[in-house]
């Protein structure tokens, strides 16, 4: 099991003087403008007004000027790996001194970085064949899982889905085959587990407002159990169970559950349908002895136990490069 949690970061500043000095900071070279008319909207007026925005970087960072605010973008781990990879190790740490290195570089006070985004998770090694456990993966609690559209191979997303049809913003669960797509960093079969938000209220309720929070233990805690929480409400379907210790009546019920169409019936009748398929499910498979879920969360526990271990998170003046610019 690989511990890794924050992965990337929108930051968000108001301060018009923080905006200008860090526009005008000879390290920050500038890769992409981009201007575009907003017509009026609700107004008798015509025509509109012109929104520019600006894209600079540096090490990897992107600030992102736009006509009333900055967003800063940040990969902690892949800045704490001089952008080679992130399938390694990234302890709360190192994580928290990486942070740390945006903050002492430009100046910044951590409590007027608002966190208007967020990536986070964990990577470990698939028990079974990676792309065997993909193909498994079919409900986060009632969202069916997709292939998602980032170009990865072996990579599904789940969330809730809006009546256009769009995914939801609010919150995104996803898997995909890590090892894979970085085949020179990492074992064949690591999958990355993650959940993506770029709604305040969701990140509030993991307790996180401004970059003041990230860089303190408390709210590792808070995204460490809801990982938990989160990775146990997905569903996989067992194709390979051998089905042992079952009658010939249980084998048949287990074929059934593991028919795909099976769960968008269930999701199609009563609320209770799915939940009560579901829970019969996780019983015949706990009678083979060879439940998957099971396996899985111990593997999960296991990594958020050690993530939790008490770990040193040293402060502004104890600070030290981590990373070699």
């Amino acid at each position: 099991m690989f511990i890794k949690v924050l992965d990337f970061l929108k930051l968000s500043v108001q301060d018009s003087e923080t905006i200008t000095r860090l526009y005008e900071d000879s390290r920050l070279t500038s890769i992409h403008y981009k201007e575009r008319l907003i017509k009026f909207k609700n107004s008798t007026k015509c025509g509109g007004y012109i929104q520019y925005s600006e894209t600079k970087t540096w090490n990897g960072i992107e600030f992102c000027f736009c006509s009333n605010h900055l967003d800063i973008k940040i990969k902690p781990h892949y800045l704490f790996n001089d952008w080679k990879h992130n399938a390694d190790d990234f302890s709360i740490a190192d994580c928290v001194q990486t942070l740390w290195l945006l903050v002492n570089e430009f100046n910044l006070s951590p409590t007027d970085l608002r966190v208007m985004q967020i990536e986070y998770g964990f990577n470990f090694i698939s028990p079974i064949p990676v792309q065997d456990l993909i193909a498994s993966l079919e409900y986060h609690e009632r969202n069916r899982f997709d292939s998602s559209n980032d170009g990865l191979k072996f990579s599904k997303v789940s969330g809730k889905v809006s009546p256009r049809g769009t995914l939801s913003r609010y919150k995104r669960i996803k898997l995909y085959a890590k090892g894979i797509q970085q085949p020179l960093y990492a074992d064949e079969n690591l999958i990355r587990f993650e959940i993506h938000s770029d709604r305040t209220n969701f990140i509030e309720s993991l307790g996180i407002y401004t970059l003041k929070d990230i860089l303190e233990y408390h709210p590792y805690e808070i995204l460490a159990n809801s990982l938990r929480e989160e990775f146990q409400k997905i569903l996989f379907l067992d194709y390979d169970n051998s089905c042992n210790n079952l009658t010939q009546s249980e084998k048949k019920k287990v074929q059934e559950f593991n028919n795909p169409r099976h769960w968008y019936r269930a999701i199609q009748a009563h609320r209770n349908t799915f939940n009560n398929n579901k829970k019969s499910y996780l019983n015949l498979l706990d009678k083979t002895g060879e439940n998957i879920h099971r396996k899985l969360h111990i593997l999960v526990n296991e990594k958020i136990e050690k993530l939790l271990k008490p770990c040193a998170i040293l402060t502004p003046s104890e600070n030290i490069n981590l990373v070699q610019f």
